[in-house]
C-alpha cells in the first residue's frame, strides 16, 4: 500500500509541476545554508512578501536601546520607500530607479543594475558585496518594491505597498499563457467577465501576484471561505464591473453556482474525469447565459498531463 501511495504522490507532483515550478519545492531536501538563510531572515523580520506599513511598525516597536539602533537604518529606509523620497540608483545615477529593489541591509537600487551588479561578481568567482555597506549579498537578499493600486482587490485588505523577495513569484508557462489571453480579452473586450478553474488553491496564489501586477482586478473563491463570505463575493462578481475575473477552486465552484455573467472560461488543470471540468464549464453556459462561451484548457505538452487527457477519453467510453 504504501508503494501505492508513493507512486500518487510523484503523479501529483507532475501534475503540480505542470502548472508552475514552486509548488514542488520540497523542504525536505533544502540545504543547510538555505536553511541558515531562513533562520536569519526569521530573526531580522523578514520574509517572501511583506507589508511595508506593517514592517515599519515591528521595526519602531523595538523595546530594547539595541533593538532600536539596529532597526533605525531599516526604518528610515523603509519610511523614504514609503514616502517616494529615495529616487536616484546609486549604480548608475539614473532618477528615478526603475523598478526599485532592497537589499536585506536596506540600500536601494535599479532592480537590473543591482542584478548586474551580482553577476560581475559571480562570474569573476567572488562573492557580491553590497554597493554601499559591502556585507555578502545572496539572491535571498534581494525585494523588489511593488506599489499597489488603492482599489485593487480592496475586499483582501491588500497592501499599498509590500516588498517581495525577487524569484518567488516567478512565472511559469502556465501564467504566461493566462495572461496574454487575459491582456488580449481586456484589450477587446475591458468588460468581459472570466473565471478561472484550479484544482490547486497554491496555484492560485501564484496567479494572484501576475492579475496584480497587470492591474487585473479580480475575486477569489475556494474551499477556506466561510457561506457569508462566499455569498458577498459571487454578488459582488455579478453587480460589480469593476472586478472582471474570478479565481475558482474546482472543488469549491464546480457545482452549484451560476456564473453566466462569464463568458470566458479557463481551466488551468485537468482532472481525471473529464465529467468534473464539464461541470466546472457549466457554471458559466448554462440556462440564462446569453453570449457565446468560450474555454480554454491549459495543458502542457509530452508531460503527464497528455496521459490524464487519455484517461479521460477511456472513462467517456465506460
Amino acid at each position: 500500500m504504501k508503494a501505492y501511495t508513493t507512486i500518487f504522490a510523484q503523479i501529483l507532483r507532475l501534475r503540480q509541476t505542470c502548472c508552475h515550478p514552486t509548488l514542488v519545492r520540497n523542504q525536505d531536501v533544502v540545504t543547510e545554508e538555505e536553511l541558515a538563510g531562513a533562520e536569519a531572515d526569521a530573526a531580522a523580520g523578514l520574509s517572501d512578501d511583506m507589508d511595508l506599513q506593517s514592517l515599519i511598525q515591528q521595526f519602531t516597536a523595538a523595546t530594547t536601546s539595541d533593538e532600536k539602533d539596529a532597526n533605525a537604518f531599516g526604518t528610515h529606509v523603509l519610511e523614504q520607500i514609503r514616502d517616494e523620497a529615495v529616487n536616484e540608483c546609486p549604480i548608475c545615477s539614473e532618477e528615478p530607479m526603475i523598478d526599485q529593489t532592497v537589499t536585506g541591509c536596506w540600500h536601494s537600487a535599479c532592480q537590473k543594475c543591482l542584478l548586474d551588479y551580482m553577476k560581475h561578481h559571480t562570474d569573476r568567482h567572488e562573492v557580491p558585496r553590497c554597493f554601499s555597506c559591502r556585507k555578502p549579498l545572496s539572491s535571498r537578499d534581494i525585494f523588489q518594491v511593488v506599489r499597489h493600486d488603492d482599489d485593487i482587490d480592496t475586499s483582501q485588505n491588500s497592501p499599498k505597498i509590500s516588498l517581495q523577495r525577487l524569484g518567488v513569484n516567478e512565472s511559469s508557462s502556465k501564467v504566461v499563457s493566462l495572461m496574454k489571453h487575459l491582456r488580449e480579452l481586456r484589450r477587446e473586450h475591458p468588460r468581459m467577465k472570466s473565471v478561472v478553474f484550479s484544482q490547486f488553491t497554491s496555484f492560485m496564489s501564484l496567479i494572484e501576484p501576475a492579475l496584480t501586477k497587470a492591474n487585473m482586478r479580480f475575486l477569489r473563491l475556494d474551499g477556506t471561505i466561510n457561506q457569508k463570505t462566499r455569498a458577498a463575493i459571487l454578488k459582488e462578481f455579478a453587480a460589480c464591473d469593476k472586478f472582471t475575473i474570478l479565481l475558482l477552486s474546482l472543488r469549491a465552484g464546480g457545482v452549484g453556482l451560476n456564473l453566466t455573467q462569464a463568458k470566458r472560461v479557463f481551466m488551468m488543470d485537468p482532472w481525471w474525469s473529464f465529467a468534473v471540468e464539464a461541470q466546472a464549464i457549466d457554471r458559466v453556459h448554462r440556462m440564462g447565459q446569453d453570449e457565446e462561451v468560450k474555454v480554454y484548457r491549459f495543458i502542457c505538452k509530452d508531460s503527464v498531463e497528455e496521459r490524464m487527457l487519455k484517461v479521460q477519453d477511456r472513462k467517456k467510453f465506460m
